[in-house]
């Protein structure tokens, strides 16, 4: 079981130098380094009850990276929001986000 949770980040994210993939929905908070920065990311979700899921990236100063979520293929009509405004629909694979993202955390 140790060995489980130890391996979960890998499992939920991967970095690279140029963005961060995310690869499940687990709610969860995580710091993790994306082009030698730091990033913190937190997953608020009710899967697999519900069909919402809310992502904060945050990154310690400013940064260009791309995000990526994945949208599994057994979701249908999913839809995306970026800070309250409608990306539309979203079909299954990988959903990515490329813009210079802005320090929101104090921690």
């Amino acid at each position: 079981m140790a060995r489980l949770l130890a391996s979960l980040p890998g499992y939920l994210y991967a970095t690279s130098e140029e963005g961060l993939r995310l690869n499940l929905l687990v709610g969860n908070r995580s710091r993790l380094s994306v082009g030698g920065e730091e990033v913190e990311v937190e997953v608020c979700t009710d899967y697999p009850w519900g069909g919402e899921a809310e992502v904060e990236v945050n990154p310690r100063g400013r940064g260009d990276f791309r995000f990526l979520l994945r949208i599994p293929t057994w979701v249908k009509g999913a839809k995306m929001e970026v800070n309250g405004n409608p990306l539309g629909s979203v079909g299954p694979g990988y959903v990515s986000l490329e813009r210079n993202w802005r320090e929101t955390w104090s921690g």
